[in-house]
């Protein structure tokens, strides 16, 4: 590899977000610790407005372009975060993939310590824990207790990956997977579009392929708005993928159902429902409608930012707004 060819591409997708959460986004990035190569690539999506873009390229130019290489790349239509992903990456030189949202932040080792994760072993996957900003309270996502359930109870009724939505924050995954797998399915370009790709990953690769930090590397950011509108789509889409992994590893059941966002980690869980009898997988805690996951962390109340769109706002209507829904 040489020198003009980064190691890293740290992926951006933006359509209006508020530039000040956007700004937050991009300093997190120059304050990486990595010493390495790495490049910010930011991918805006067809339509933004035009005095917002401008200003963003303004704000890429005298923030980013004296500290690390970056691009921007333009869509000729509105696509959504999938599609402008993808474009990104496309023209990203990175043999491994950083995905950051356009309002969440990095902490300043995350690219350090992910890249050391990926390249010191036959990872293609790479996670760590993420702290989740919501309604004043502060959560430690911690995807290492689902990954390992998945490996226990892989195709069984209990493997986590068919019934489960849970943090895939921060996702740092190989340049050469993400080619093999067709890159983000556009069917999914309004929700659930991470958790969609981790569970073709999955199945393409195995499990074993993905590793998860002990340690929080990413901070997410969970704003108000258009959650509740577009709740009926983003329930709809996760059923579907959820639904589609369990085709694809051969488990037989009869539905799925929507049961419970997890108390103690903020995973969306759902039920398997086999020869007309709803399945709870062990390691799950329920009582009434309240739903624990055995031995993990609870959430810790905190100040958090104010409430803001999280993909932009479209001039148009509120069903552009992208769900955070991973």
């Amino acid at each position: 590899m040489t020198s003009s060819r980064p190691l890293v591409s740290i992926i951006v997708a933006w359509y209006n977000t508020e530039l000040t959460l956007f700004r937050a986004a991009i300093e997190s990035v120059v304050a990486q610790d990595y010493t390495g190569p790495f490049e910010l690539v930011v991918g805006i999506d067809g339509d933004a407005d035009s005095a917002l873009t401008h200003a963003l390229e303004e704000l890429l130019e005298t923030h980013v372009a004296p500290k690390i290489p970056y691009h921007v790349v333009k869509s000729d239509t509105r696509g959504g975060a999938s599609a402008v992903r993808n474009l990104a990456i496309s023209q990203a030189g990175g043999e491994w993939l950083l995905l950051l949202d356009a309002d969440d932040t990095l902490t300043p080792e995350s690219v350090r310590v992910l890249a050391d994760s990926a390249t010191r072993s036959d990872f293609l996957w790479v996670t760590a824990e993420c702290w989740f900003h919501e309604g004043g309270q502060k959560l430690l996502r911690q995807p290492r207790r689902y990954l390992d359930l998945a490996r226990r109870y892989h195709g069984t009724l209990s493997d986590p990956l068919a019934q489960t939505v849970f943090s895939l924050h921060p996702l740092m995954i190989s340049r050469r997977a993400f080619t093999a797998l067709g890159g983000f399915s556009l069917a999914y370009t309004w929700a659930a579009e991470l958790t969609e790709l981790f569970a073709r990953f999955v199945v393409h690769y195995g499990i074993d392929r993905v590793h998860a930090v002990s340690q929080p590397l990413y901070h997410y950011y969970r704003h108000g708005a258009g959650l509740s509108a577009n709740r009926a789509r983003m329930n709809s889409c996760r059923l579907r993928l959820l639904k589609s992994y369990c085709d694809d590893i051969g488990l037989s059941i009869d539905e799925i159902q929507y049961l419970a966002r997890c108390d103690n980690t903020g995973a969306q869980h759902y039920a398997l429902i086999a020869d007309g009898e709803p399945h709870l997988p062990p390691y799950l805690e329920r009582s009434g409608s309240r739903l624990r996951l055995r031995g993990s962390s609870p959430r810790i109340p905190i100040q958090v930012r104010a409430s803001s769109p999280r993909w932009g706002t479209d001039r148009d209507s509120r069903e552009a707004l992208l769900l955070a829904s991973d």
